[in-house]
């Protein structure tokens, strides 16, 4: 249960992020969505 839920959390933060960023900055979109994706990491690790 735990797997398909941080799969899906996964997908959804770098499919938003990437289309968030793309957005905003054309220059690294990728990276961005990764940093926004391990910010969120962090916090629900913690």
């Amino acid at each position: 249960m735990y797997d398909s839920e941080y799969s899906a959390t996964l997908f959804l933060n770098l499919l938003i992020g990437f289309r968030m960023d793309s957005g905003y900055e054309s220059r690294s979109p990728t990276s961005a969505s990764l940093l926004t994706f391990y910010e969120n990491e962090r916090r629900v690790g913690a």
